[in-house]
């Protein structure tokens, strides 16, 4: 749904460059997305404050800004987001673990409700199920020991 932000929660100034030469997170975003023709972005909740920065920004390039559309955060076991900044296991160590990626796939399929299949037979038919409604509206965690309940 429509996420609206008070002025409080968006006001004052922002870095766009650390240097003439190092744009910021804010200011390359936008720039990227405008000049490759974005139109659509979805991203995880963390970033609705940085929304209204990025439209400004757009706006300042001359360019419409994209629909932005925000969804809840997978969270480890100790209710902080799964980064990989932040240590978050990563996929080549699950598959350096011998984790089999369609039981990865089925759990996160389970996880927003496309499928109780833990080894998906066509997980590729997922796709035309898919429905951004079927999301969780709040964050959730994944339970990462049942991936390897076959190892």
């Amino acid at each position: 749904g429509r996420v609206e932000l008070s002025r409080g929660e968006v006001s004052g100034d922002f870095i766009v460059a650390r240097s003439p030469f190092a744009p910021s997170y804010q200011l390359a975003c936008a720039f990227d997305d405008a000049d490759t023709g974005v139109m659509q972005v979805v991203r995880g909740e963390d970033l609705v404050p940085s929304t209204p920065r990025q439209i400004l920004l757009h706006r300042a390039l001359g360019k419409p800004p994209p629909v932005f559309g925000h969804v809840p955060l997978v969270l480890g076991l100790d209710g902080k987001r799964l980064a990989k900044r932040d240590g978050a296991i990563k996929l080549s160590t699950l598959r350096q673990q011998g984790v089999d990626p369609r039981r990865l796939i089925g759990i996160l399929a389970g996880s927003i409700g496309l499928s109780s299949e833990v080894e998906p037979s066509q997980p590729e038919d997922w796709i035309t199920r898919f429905h951004p409604d079927s999301l969780p509206r709040h964050s959730w965690t994944i339970p990462l020991c049942s991936l390897y309940s076959s190892v």
